[in-house]
């Protein structure tokens, strides 16, 4: 860690959140200068765009002539500063501001969950502070506990996931996305079959018309064979 980081560090403290390992989570705050910026996200489908428009026209032309009276790089980033501060102001006057959900847990995660942490919480404490003689045997209830807890989240999640990929109605949408994101794309899935993903769209479509074919003439040939 750079020398920098351990100056700014103001504060370092071990969590008691319970993690899926045996390690703990640390919380490190850094005190630095650098401020986070964040981008407004607006409504631009709703209309409102001749009075954008409107607006940016009043000093367009003032800032296109400072702009092209700028002599040194100091004045031309001032017009260009100038400039984005114009079309802000006028993006805050004509388009509404889309809200934006943090979503602080996770879907799977459940009220029984909060209720088996803050047990497996307490059973920790109390092997913290028991005496010596009672420490060793409190320690294995919170073990075996923990295991319980580890175990009952991954049950939550696959049960999660399950329930995500039945609501399926689309081949190609949310949950074909969040598993394989941007590494496979639909046309390359027939591939994945012979083990070879690469190909045009058009060679995608007859390998996917080939095996349909041949496995209706498989089936026809057994159907025949039957008779």
């Amino acid at each position: 860690m750079p020398p920098i980081i351990i100056d700014s560090s103001i504060n370092r403290e071990v969590l008691e959140e319970i993690s899926l390992s045996d390690h703990r989570y640390i919380e490190t705050t850094i005190a630095s200068t650098v401020a986070n910026q964040f981008h407004k996200r607006y409504k631009t489908r709703l209309g409102n765009h001749l009075r954008f428009v409107n607006i940016l026209g009043k000093e367009i032309f003032h800032l296109e002539r400072k702009i092209k009276a700028a002599r040194n790089s100091g004045e031309l980033n001032n017009a260009t500063i100038e400039l984005q501060t114009l079309i802000i102001n006028a993006r805050n006057r004509s388009f509404k501001i889309k809200k934006q959900l943090l979503i602080t847990k996770p879907n799977w995660w459940t009220e029984q969950l909060e209720i088996h942490k803050k047990n497996v919480r307490a059973l920790r404490r109390r092997a913290q502070r028991a005496p010596e003689i009672e420490r060793q045997a409190r320690y294995l209830v919170f073990k075996k506990e923990k295991a319980k807890y580890k175990r009952h989240i991954k049950q939550a999640r696959n049960m999660d996931w399950r329930k995500f990929c039945s609501t399926a109605s689309h081949p190609d949408g949310k949950q074909y996305k969040a598993a394989f994101r941007k590494s496979v794309f639909p046309s390359q899935i027939p591939y994945l079959m012979s083990g070879d993903p690469k190909g045009s769209l058009q060679e995608a479509a007859q390998n996917i018309l080939d095996q349909i074919c041949h496995s209706k003439k498989l089936q026809s040939n057994h159907l025949n064979t039957a008779t």
